[in-house]
């Protein structure tokens, strides 16, 4: 099956050619821990990359340029590319169902503008910003695999809480930790000792920075439990847009036999 090639969204000249895997390919992926989804789809996009136009880790796309690439694989080797979704109306109060064609949203994923990365001025320092990459996503997801049922409540809030702050010095470069991996190190000790305030002020000016990255599906992600949704655009007949938030992994998965 032919699967057209398709650009990262964070790096538009970064052409990449996939192909269909293989039933081999599938029933190495049969015994695979669906819990471990970030590490499957660094193995799974690299194994059917074609090196046609040259090879990119997937590790090092970013969590966005991967969800397309997933999902791009999916639009081109499914039988039927329409969802059937329910959701009830809350323009005119009624239920709903619709027949959504999932190629819309493909035809409007949004290619970032400018190099992948922004800077700011915090404290006097000069800050880079970047997208968490595919490396990044693995990393927070063995964190929240430490998550067992049986931990105390509030072990369980002080993980999430550690999540949400690594996912924060993951995507920080400080001028004064410099550039290398060392530099998640230095940077949780940077962040532990500013105060709260600081510490707001910094993920607002991130949050700003990556807002202006933005590339890719449209999609949000739970900073909790990283479940990934996509956004899906519907209007009821009276006119009013609805925003329907229909899980990623619900359709698009890695595939096997």
């Amino acid at each position: 099956m032919n699967i057209p090639q398709f650009s990262l969204p964070s790096t538009p000249s970064i052409k990449i050619s996939l192909r269909e895997a293989t039933v081999s390919d599938a029933l190495d992926f049969c015994d695979a821990d669906p819990s471990m989804e970030e590490c499957l789809t660094t193995i799974f996009l690299n194994r059917v990359q074609l090196r046609m136009s040259g090879f990119h880790d997937s590790k090092l796309w970013t969590a966005d340029d991967r969800r397309l690439g997933l999902y791009w694989y999916w639009l081109h080797t499914t039988d039927d590319a329409t969802i059937q979704l329910k959701y009830d109306c809350g323009h005119c109060g009624k239920p709903h169902a619709i027949a959504y064609d999932m190629r819309k949203l493909a035809e409007g994923y949004r290619e970032m503008k400018g190099r992948p990365e922004r800077e700011f001025s915090f404290k006097d320092e000069a800050v880079i910003v970047r997208p968490l990459t595919g490396a990044d996503a693995e990393a927070l997801e063995m964190m929240r695999l430490s998550i067992l049922p049986d931990l105390p409540r509030k072990e369980i809030l002080k993980v999430k809480s550690r999540i949400r702050l690594t996912a924060l010095m993951r995507i920080l470069w400080f001028s004064s930790t410099g550039m290398d991996e060392d530099r998640i190190d230095a940077n949780e000790k940077k962040l532990l000792s500013m105060s709260m305030s600081d510490l707001r002020i910094l993920s607002d000016l991130a949050a700003e920075k990556l807002a202006e990255m933005e590339h890719g599906l449209e999609t949000s992600v739970d900073k909790d439990d990283g479940r990934i949704f996509l956004a899906i655009r519907t209007k009821c007949e009276k006119g009013g847009e609805t925003l329907l938030r229909v899980p990623f992994r619900s359709f698009v998965n890695i595939p096997m036999v």
